[in-house]
């Protein structure tokens, strides 16, 4: 079973198209979207679609248009929500200081989406919230830190992008 999910995660994950440079609002000028090279989807799949929606964790850092399935499955907005709520209890105890590891947090679980493609955080980044904040010690998340290695690099970006901590 747990092959399965991850094999549908790594699946929904290739298939997003990764996009240009953009600026998250309440970061200022330091915000980093660092480049990687395109991933095209697989033959036969509907492309995903931009959609509005208003997380209650999110909002904030300007994760208001996104595409579903995100990158752990999820179909709604809800469903990520309630994830991500029991992530940022375990984070808001992290190292790390807060804002940027929720950044982190609300690229996996509404990522931004800009004409049709997801922003995936970069892998770097996403490794260190995992395993600084412990997330992959929560029940069902021993295999976060393997999600974020499909996760582009900052350092070897080409044209698209990743989300990155400021």
């Amino acid at each position: 079973m747990a092959l399965m999910v991850v094999s549908s995660i790594l699946i929904f994950s290739i298939s997003c198209v990764l996009v240009t440079c953009f600026r998250i609002p309440g970061f200022g000028g330091s915000t980093g979207m660092h480049g990687s090279p395109g991933l095209t989807g697989f033959p036969g799949l509907a492309p995903p679609t931009c959609q509005t929606i208003q997380s209650k964790h999110c909002a904030k850092y300007g994760f208001n248009v996104t595409t579903f399935p995100n990158y752990l499955g999820h179909t709604s907005v809800e469903l990520a929500d309630i994830n991500l709520g029991t992530i940022l209890e375990q984070i808001k105890f992290c190292t790390i200081e807060r804002t940027r590891s929720q950044l982190i947090a609300c690229a996996i679980h509404v990522p931004i989406c800009i004409e049709g493609k997801k922003i995936p955080p970069c892998m770097e980044d996403c490794k260190e919230v995992i395993t600084t904040c412990k997330v992959n010690q929560l029940p069902g998340l021993h295999m976060a830190e393997t999600l974020c290695g499909i996760f582009p690099s900052k350092v070897t970006a080409g044209n698209g992008g990743c989300i990155s901590m400021p």
